[in-house]
């Protein structure tokens, strides 16, 4: 354990979950959709696909920021976009999107985005999600047989690396890692 982090998974296994991605988006998406990706962890989901995938699967691909303040033992958490959808709600109704973000912790966000989009005037039929890693077990928000998942994790620890930061920090790591504040040599 070097600075309260532990390898999870390798950047290999990160490589792998990445290739069984791929091979599923081949198998079951159809031609022309659309990647929104969640700022900004999706970022780095989105690409890392995007890199591989046939090129006729993806039509457009676009961004959305979302940020949540921390709810308290007297208020909930409350959502907000910080970064509005940046692709024409007109141009995207009919397709098949997908949301894509780096994990699907409590789903929370997830929802606040598709109940966003479905404000907007997009069919619930046509919304998916990507996700590199699913925290199963703490979802409100359940991902369905057509959702693709790159990592089914079971753990409570602090997930960072490959999207998944601490703030800023450790975003950029290509494998995945638990964070513990106790266990760091250097505090």
């Amino acid at each position: 354990m070097i600075g309260g982090l532990e390898l999870l998974y390798s950047e290999r296994q990160v490589n792998e979950a990445f290739d069984s991605m791929v091979i599923e988006f081949n198998n079951i998406v159809n031609k022309g959709c659309c990647f929104i990706m969640v700022l900004k962890g999706g970022v780095f989901t989105g690409f890392e696909l995007l890199q591989h995938l046939s090129l006729d699967l993806i039509d457009q691909y676009g961004f959305i920021g979302v940020s949540s303040y921390v709810k308290t033992d007297t208020k909930p958490s409350v959502f907000k976009l910080t970064y509005e959808l940046d692709l024409d709600i007109s141009d995207i109704k009919g397709k098949q999107i997908w949301l894509v973000d780096d994990i699907v912790d409590s789903g929370n966000t997830m929802q606040f985005i598709v109940t966003d989009l479905l404000d907007k005037g997009i069919n619930a039929d046509n919304i998916h999600v990507c996700t590199l890693v699913e925290r199963q077990g703490t979802n409100k928000f359940i991902l369905g047989d057509d959702d693709i998942i790159g990592i089914k994790h079971t753990g409570n620890e602090f997930l960072v690396g490959c999207g998944m930061g601490l703030g800023e920090l450790y975003r950029g790591l290509l494998g995945i890692y638990s964070f513990n504040e106790d266990n760091r040599k250097d505090k």
